[in-house]
């Protein structure tokens, strides 16, 4: 399961991320590979930071992207919450969210 990194900007975060923007789009060129998915994370319209999935499990990898990419390194982030991230999705194999289905439909009936 990827990890997924909801990371959020303190105040003023946002706009102190401009002098080091190149260098985190730098960082993430770099590290294509271990970035599955990301981009800015907004709320109505304004910028509040960044979502990342990245391509392990493992949760020192994580950490380990988080300890070289610049804005955290510049402490623009109040808070990070880190999750595994299972994707339904599109579905990883054909038919996944049928199979889901019956199987919530029996977990009712057993219930009843």
């Amino acid at each position: 399961m990827p990890i997924a990194l909801d990371c959020r900007y303190r105040p003023g975060g946002a706009q102190d991320r401009l002098p080091i923007r190149a260098a985190h789009l730098d960082y993430m060129i770099a590290n294509q590979g271990r970035v599955l998915h990301g981009g800015p994370s907004l709320v109505d319209g304004e910028l509040v930071g960044m979502y990342l999935l990245l391509a392990t499990d493992d949760p020192g990898q994580a950490d380990d992207f988080l300890a070289g990419e610049p804005y955290a390194r510049a402490e623009l982030f109040a808070e990070v919450q880190r999750t595994l991230f299972t994707g339904y999705l599109p579905e990883p194999r054909r038919g996944f969210l049928a199979e889901l289905r019956r199987d919530a439909s029996r977990c009712v009936a057993a219930a009843d």
